[in-house]
């Protein structure tokens, strides 16, 4: 990716910088170097948005929402969040309003609001299955999953997770599967 970006920047492909900004954003959340992810979430909603680019801008300001808060920078991810679904719901996108809807749920667990996180993450369930998304909701399963493994009920969690599981299974997601083996395999140590 960073060789890719040296090379969009030599060229002044704008498009390109904000695509590899965005890309690396996310693998920097998934190692957890939040930082980096910040940053480079941050310039690629800055060059989406000097470009107009709403069909990229609003999965970018989602990508960004949902590192800010897994920073605890809550007021600011609500804030990308309903940017987003603005965006989303002109565009009438089914799957990017359940995208929109996770990362509610997500903000609402790391604020500790159980009730409307779990209220978010049904929603989310239930516009995937319309949009017959069964990456998405594997994806909120595992959210939802991790929510009561926060909240301390790790029955709930585990069955969740299997049903995540299953998602993932249906379209072939191995990585994922194996993600959610891995979470199974540390609740069934925590709980002895």
């Amino acid at each position: 990716f960073k060789r890719s970006a040296e090379g969009h920047r030599q060229t002044n492909n704008v498009i390109g910088i904000a695509e590899v900004d965005a890309n690396l954003g996310v693998v920097y959340e998934r190692t957890e170097q939040w930082n980096e992810a910040i940053t480079r979430h941050k310039e690629s909603v800055e060059l989406f948005e000097r470009m107009g680019n709403n069909r990229q801008l609003w999965h970018t300001y989602l990508n960004y929402a949902r590192v800010l808060a897994r920073t605890d920078e809550l007021d600011l991810a609500e804030e990308f969040c309903q940017k987003s679904k603005t965006i989303l719901n002109d565009l009438g996108n089914k799957r990017g309003l359940a995208e929109a809807r996770r990362v509610e749920g997500i903000i609402a667990t790391m604020d500790s609001r159980w009730n409307q996180a779990t209220r978010f993450f049904n929603e989310s369930i239930e516009l995937c299955e319309d949009a017959k998304d069964p990456y998405g909701k594997g994806e909120t399963l595992r959210e939802l999953a991790l929510m009561y493994f926060k909240h301390s009920d790790l029955g709930a969690a585990r069955t969740i997770l299997e049903r995540a599981r299953d998602s993932f299974n249906e379209i072939g997601a191995n990585g994922d599967v194996s993600i959610i083996n891995r979470k199974i395999s540390e609740i069934q140590q925590l709980k002895g």
